[in-house]
C-alpha cells in the first residue's frame, strides 16, 4: 500500500514539474529563426540521412542511433507518439537514444514520417493528453512545426513528450522527444534513475531543432544514409 501511494506522489510530481517549468534547451518560440540557421552543430557531431524521406539530422557522437522504435508502457513502436492501431500507416526513420538509458529512466529524438493522405491531412492533431497551454509554432529549417508537451503516468510508469509536428513536401515530419521509465521505488532496493528529465531535454531538443530538409539544390553528404 504504501508503495502504491509513494507511486501516485512519484507520478504527481514528475507531471507537475514538466508543467511549471520550461526547458532550458528550448529554443525557436513563434517568430525567432530556424534554429538549424542560427547556430552551427560540432564538429564532432555526426549526420544520417534519409534520402527516401529528405531530411538530414547531425547529433552527438554519443548518442545511439537505433532503426525502428521499441515498445514500452506508454510508447508504442509506431511512426509517431500518440497513434493507434486505426491510426494511418507512416514509417519510423530513426531513434537517438541517450547513453545509460534504461527501465528507470531512458531518453530518445524519435523521428517519423508519413505520405498517407489521411496521416497528412490530420498530421498537426493534438493529442487528449496534452499539457494545456503548451501548444506553440516553432521554425526549423524554414518550415513551421506545431510543437506541444504531453504527458501520461499510471501502473508505476511514466511518459514525458516534447513533440513536434509538420506538413512539408506532402509528407508528415513527426518528432518526439521522450522521457519514460518506471517509478525506482517499486524496486527493492529502489534504483537510482541515470538521467533526469532536464538533461534529457537539454541534450536532445536542440538536435531535434537541427533537423534540415533536403531539396535538389542542397548536397547530400553521405556520412550515414537510411532507406
Amino acid at each position: 500500500m504504501m508503495r502504491i501511494l509513494a507511486y501516485w506522489i512519484l507520478a504527481g510530481l514528475v507531471l507537475a514539474m514538466f508543467a511549471g517549468c520550461s526547458l532550458q534547451a528550448e529554443t525557436g518560440r513563434a517568430g525567432d529563426t530556424p534554429s538549424s540557421g542560427s547556430r552551427a552543430a560540432p564538429e564532432d557531431w555526426k549526420t544520417i540521412t534519409s534520402t527516401a524521406y529528405d531530411i538530414r539530422v547531425r547529433y552527438p557522437a554519443d548518442l545511439e542511433l537505433r532503426q525502428g522504435f521499441r515498445k514500452s508502457y506508454f510508447t508504442n513502436g509506431r511512426w509517431k507518439t500518440y497513434t493507434g492501431p486505426d491510426s494511418p500507416p507512416g514509417k519510423p526513420l530513426m531513434a537517438l537514444v541517450m547513453p545509460a538509458s534504461n527501465r528507470v529512466t531512458a531518453g530518445e529524438l524519435r523521428i517519423g514520417a508519413s505520405r498517407d493522405p489521411v496521416a497528412i491531412r490530420t498530421c498537426k492533431e493534438i493529442p487528449a493528453s496534452v499539457r494545456p497551454g503548451s501548444v506553440e509554432e516553432t521554425m526549423i529549417d524554414g518550415v513551421a512545426f506545431t510543437t506541444f508537451k504531453a504527458g501520461d503516468a499510471g501502473m508505476s510508469h511514466y511518459l514525458l513528450v516534447r513533440s513536434y509536428r509538420a506538413v512539408h513536401a506532402e509528407t508528415c515530419y513527426a518528432m518526439d522527444v521522450l522521457v519514460f521509465g518506471t517509478n525506482p521505488n517499486v524496486y527493492d532496493p529502489p534504483k537510482a534513475p541515470p538521467l533526469s528529465r532536464q538533461q534529457v531535454f537539454a541534450r536532445l531538443v536542440p538536435v531535434a531543432e537541427e533537423l534540415q530538409f533536403i531539396d535538389a539544390a542542397t548536397p547530400i553528404t553521405r556520412h550515414n544514409d537510411l532507406p
